[in-house]
């Protein structure tokens, strides 16, 4: 069998617009409409949320509004790309579009794969700091704002963008429920994680983390 016919017609095929694309547009949407507000208010810096502020220091934004937009764009386009080649994986998870469940389930799968995405985002997001090459080679770029505002929260490598966007789709397949797939991205795309307690504890107290703090982890 050509190992092309796997991917034939795949742009006809109504699934592959409703599953992978419609998710990578629904992730984006989501991101951006929670950064532009805050990006805004970044950018007017009122002096009645000064003292919300964790860092005092100006926020880069004229430095890093357009590059952080370039990011966005490019990063999605090499998402949609490896979606494309993934796409004979995806139709095996057995993802579907066929009868919603009853709220109480949807209420408990949401909150289950939001908790898992986020634990999985954190050991992900640790050992990243941990290993050196990744560090200066991958999550440095994330790294190089010092002090972000909303636009900036996807300013990564494309390589750590497609990670994050697989722990969420590798989470929310197991339901086998297209709408979790579609209602989980906001988690992944708001760069606004929990930051749980007890995962926070050792994350900062990880030698990587200090490290980064003292001597910035920039290549």
């Amino acid at each position: 069998m050509d190992v092309f016919s796997y991917w034939q017609g795949f742009y006809n095929d109504p699934w592959f617009w409703q599953f992978p694309m419609a998710t990578l547009a629904i992730s984006t949407a989501a991101f951006l409409a929670v950064a532009i507000p805050w990006t805004i208010v970044a950018w007017r810096d009122p002096v009645s949320l000064r003292k919300y502020k964790i860092q005092q220091k100006p926020f880069e934004l004229k430095q890093f509004l357009l590059p952080s937009i370039g990011r966005i764009i490019i990063n999605n386009i090499i998402l949609a790309a490896l979606l494309v080649l993934a796409w004979p994986l995806l139709k095996l998870t057995g993802v579907h579009n066929g009868e919603m469940p009853v709220w109480y389930i949807i209420i408990a799968q949401l909150i289950f794969f939001v908790l898992l995405d986020d634990f999985l985002y954190y050991c992900m997001h640790r050992y990243m700091h941990e290993n050196k090459w990744l560090l200066r080679n991958i999550h440095s770029v994330h790294h190089r704002i010092r002090n972000t505002c909303g636009i900036n929260g996807n300013y990564m490598h494309w390589v750590e963008y497609s990670l994050t966007a697989s722990l969420t789709v590798s989470g929310s397949n197991h339901s086998r429920d297209a709408y979790l797939c579609g209602l989980d991205v906001g988690d992944f795309t708001s760069n606004r994680r929990s930051r749980w307690a007890y995962w926070l504890r050792y994350s900062l107290e990880s030698r990587a983390f200090i490290a980064c703090v003292r001597r910035p982890c920039l290549s």
